[in-house]
């Protein structure tokens, strides 16, 4: 896509249906540099092209920063001594910006914000330490994977991630079986249909519901039978994202075995359980997210929590 000097094309937001979830009509094309989409309950999605940016000369780049981004922002892009780290540090400031506007521009009661006034923030410290967020009633979250960055901008808290199919350790493959096993620790948890590959699980086509559970210690049986389908990519998109919705990451307690997948539903809702740390750190009852949602796009395993 022809893109002038400095200029971030904008092709407008693409409204996604309104049981279509985020990934409805989400496009992850590494030839364009942003698509926009709006999904339910307020929310906004940008997609930033890092394979696109990788293809810019330095000054084109440093242009692109200097237009949408603050200038003490521009002038630690410019600072990072290593390429990779920078454009995807820069991919991140863009798609987040883009994903602020486009809330406020839809779902707002104002005019967007200039994209170099929306300042992110991180959490500087405690257990949710480099948790993004923003002044003002919205919550963020960001994603990179493989060629691109995610953000999103909601009215409350979220927590995103977006997964490349890859193949996975047998340690780790193993670790994301657990849940077809709770409490058995030293279970073998061979992968599902899944496969190691964590590849697209035939009919896996979910889409948000009105109601994710936080906490379900009795799935549905066909949700939880469901589980045993899901590829583990995806197993370990929903953990990250519950993880992220609440700043905690994988440094608490024992890692991804702190969020215990309890079902995966056709419409796409997951539930989960916390493990141990995870509830012991958890705020008050209905802080927590009320939509949970996993669904793969292309070859990308893709989670969502929000309230």
């Amino acid at each position: 896509m022809p893109t002038p000097p400095g200029g971030l094309p904008d092709p407008g937001a693409a409204a996604l249906p309104w049981g279509g979830g985020p990934a409805g009509r989400m496009a992850l094309d590494r030839a364009r540099p942003l698509h926009l989409a709006l999904g339910r309950n307020g929310l906004a999605f940008a997609v930033v092209s890092l394979a696109w940016l990788r293809t810019l000369p330095a000054d084109a780049r440093a242009a692109l920063a200097a237009r949408h981004l603050a200038r003490d922002e521009a002038d630690f892009a410019a600072a990072l001594p290593v390429a990779k780290r920078h454009i995807e540090w820069l991919a991140g400031r863009l798609a987040l910006k883009a994903a602020v506007r486009a809330h406020q521009r839809h779902h707002g009661a104002r005019a967007p914000d200039p994209a170099p006034a929306i300042r992110i923030r991180r959490i500087a410290d405690g257990p949710r330490a480099g948790k993004p967020y923003i002044d003002g009633p919205a919550g963020i979250g960001l994603s990179h994977a493989g060629d691109f960055a995610l953000a999103a901008c909601g009215p409350g808290a979220l927590g995103v991630d977006l997964e490349p199919h890859r193949t996975l350790t047998p340690y780790l493959a193993r670790l994301l079986s657990l849940d077809e096993h709770p409490g058995d620790a030293g279970a073998p948890g061979a992968p599902g249909p899944g496969g190691a590959t964590g590849r697209r699980a035939a009919g896996a086509t979910g889409v948000p519901a009105d109601v994710g559970a936080r906490e379900d210690a009795a799935a549905p049986g066909p949700a939880r039978a469901r589980l045993h389908r899901m590829p583990l990519t995806l197993r370990w998109a929903c953990k990250e994202a519950v993880l992220k919705y609440y700043g905690f990451g994988l440094r608490i307690g024992t890692g991804v075995r702190e969020v215990e997948l309890t079902g995966w539903h056709p419409d796409g809702r997951f539930t989960w359980r916390p493990g141990p740390e995870l509830r012991r750190l958890l705020p008050a009852e209905g802080d927590g997210p009320r939509h949970c949602v996993a669904q793969e796009i292309d070859d990308y395993s893709l989670a969502m929590v929000w309230q």
